[in-house]
């Protein structure tokens, strides 16, 4: 799957067909993160509420302990699973900090792209 950097809604119908996922009840997130290479943990976290580390294929996303409402956990997991499918080949390690955070706000339409990002 190519990244699709600047189209949101046609990278997740591209992972949508790529996983055979017809019905947004067929996969949980979580199996939708472990299929295209990221693992999940949940974590303390100070000053966001989730952040990934891509490298190559393959990525961590960590998500806020803190966040106890499944609703605010999906949005977040589905966040930073859209940094990955996105934005994986703009650099060779790309981790979600309070310092990239803010440089992809001044510099960029990343955080945005992977906000629009739907599943």
């Amino acid at each position: 799957m190519m990244p699709l950097q600047n189209n949101p809604r046609k990278a997740a119908k591209e992972l949508h067909n790529s996983l055979g996922w017809t019905n947004p009840d067929d996969l949980t997130l979580e199996e939708i993160a472990f299929s295209i290479g990221i693992s999940v943990r949940n974590v303390p976290i100070k000053g966001s509420e989730g952040r990934i580390l891509i490298k190559g294929n393959s990525g961590i996303v960590s998500i806020s302990s803190a966040i106890t409402h499944q609703g605010k956990r999906n949005f977040v997991l589905a966040h930073e699973i859209g940094h990955f499918i996105l934005h994986k080949e703009i650099i060779n390690l790309f981790s979600d900090t309070n310092k990239t955070l803010s440089e992809w706000h001044t510099k960029g339409p990343h955080e945005t792209q992977a906000k629009h990002l739907r599943f």
